[in-house]
């Protein structure tokens, strides 16, 4: 998909996010002014992080001030799930939410996170521009009041171990790989033969210096961001999970908006999800090289093996929750 076709593909979704408000440019005058608190987890000056800033310029220009957003970078707010517990409180208007943690709230979010589901970045944006996501965005409004404005790249993850290469499937036996408190994750890492130990984002970096973990699993850019690099000996070029992001805004907050200052919003978040989407694929594919050129060492596996053995995963994951196996065959078909 070129940058032409993706530009107008998710502003055209843009226009629909604001619940068929009519499209204008900017509030009216004297409207109330309005103050986003956006929470973000991410490290600064992350694609991410960087993400909340090109929003914040998009929708102070358009709005000339009247829409106000403050920026809350490195989790000074809390971890992601304290992040999405605060906005569902109405306690804080935005932060982002990834199908791995959303998925402990709508279930059918797993879908998103199965291990190899996804074939490439032009597929991931066929999926999250359709109607697999417009049918979990419903349901975490319904049950939430959490509000997914728009879908952002995060990338195809990798594993990184301290001394030990893995270069196939035995590999993995006995490891102590970090992972999220989700389902995917961790029946993922049972499944290839590694120990799954939760442990929060913000604390992976001393868990691999103490040999609390043995390794991580994430994107080649968060290797870079969160400088695991230092504490890493090998890359394993798995690409076994995609993630995605979403800017999530507090339901409360958002219908307590007029029309007129929910589509400047969506606007801007389009803006600044288009600029994400080319910005996160540059950023893995320049991180790759940078760790090769810290002394990192990448190494291949047979992604066939390792798909076989995690295939189980699907239906352990999806087979008992409602409607899971229709969007995996929507994801299938994209």
């Amino acid at each position: 998909m070129s940058l032409s076709m993706s530009r107008r593909k998710v502003l055209q979704l843009g226009a629909g996010a604001a619940m068929g408000a009519v499209a204008m440019p900017y509030i009216a005058r004297g409207a109330t002014p309005v103050m986003i608190n956006f929470g973000d987890h991410n490290a600064v000056d992350s694609v991410l992080s960087n993400t909340v800033l090109q929003f914040k310029n998009a929708v102070e220009t358009a709005s000339a001030g009247e829409i106000t957003v403050r920026h809350y970078p490195a989790a000074q707010l809390g971890s992601q799930r304290e992040l999405l517990e605060q906005v569902k409180l109405g306690t804080l208007q935005m932060c982002f939410g990834d199908p791995p943690y959303l998925s402990n709230l709508v279930p059918q979010y797993a879908v998103m996170d199965l291990p190899f589901v996804f074939r490439d970045w032009e597929h991931v944006e066929r999926v999250v521009d359709g109607d697999v996501t417009r049918t979990l965005g419903d349901a975490l409004v319904a049950s939430q009041g959490l509000r997914p404005l728009s879908w952002l790249h995060i990338g195809f993850r990798d594993m990184l171990t301290i001394d030990k290469p893995v270069t196939a499937i035995g590999d993995f036996s006995g490891l102590k790989f970090r992972s999220p408190e989700v389902a995917s994750f961790v029946e993922m890492f049972k499944a290839l033969g590694a120990t799954p130990v939760p442990v929060p984002w913000g604390e992976v970096y001393p868990a691999m210096k103490t040999g609390l973990v043995d390794g991580v699993e994430t994107t080649p850019e968060g290797m870079i961001n969160s400088k695991l690099y230092e504490v890493g000996k090998y890359v394993t070029q798995t690409q076994h999970i995609n993630t995605v992001g979403s800017p999530i805004v507090s339901e409360r907050f958002w219908t307590g908006l007029t029309p007129e200052q929910q589509v400047t919003i969506s606007k801007a978040i389009m803006t600044a999800t288009v600029w994400e989407r080319e910005e996160m694929k540059k950023a893995n594919a320049a991180a790759t090289v940078q760790l090769k050129e810290n002394g990192l060492e990448l190494l291949q596996v047979d992604r066939e093996e390792l798909r076989k053995a995690v295939e189980p995963v699907w239906g352990r994951l999806t087979g008992k929750t409602a409607g899971a196996s229709d969007l995996v065959a929507l994801i299938q078909a994209g």
